[in-house]
């Protein structure tokens, strides 16, 4: 791709297949008290080699681990909580 200025850029990507799964799995409560804490804890059976949580907006986080996430909702409503993991080149969300 070149601009109006003359200027070329280009741009390399790999694509790679992975035979490795990923089989990344958490638990938590279906309901709780307003205020209480929630509690979900990472039961995957493969040791990713990162892993990222993605909360719902307005969580308030008590703590934070890879194995355990424990955070506080201030309004009533139905949330999702989700654990990303990457092995590689590889990414799952569960």
């Amino acid at each position: 791709m070149t601009n109006e200025g003359g200027c070329t850029a280009s741009a390399e990507v790999i694509i790679r297949e992975s035979q490795t799964e990923l089989p990344i799995d958490i638990t938590a409560p279906s309901s709780v008290d307003l205020g209480a804490e929630i509690h979900v804890v990472n039961i995957s059976q493969i040791k990713a080699d990162r892993l990222k949580w993605h909360l719902p907006v307005g969580a308030v986080v008590k703590s934070q681990s890879d194995e355990r996430l424990i955070f506080t909702m201030n309004s009533a409503g139905i949330y999702t909580v989700a654990l990303e993991g990457y092995l590689g080149d590889c990414s799952h969300t569960c």
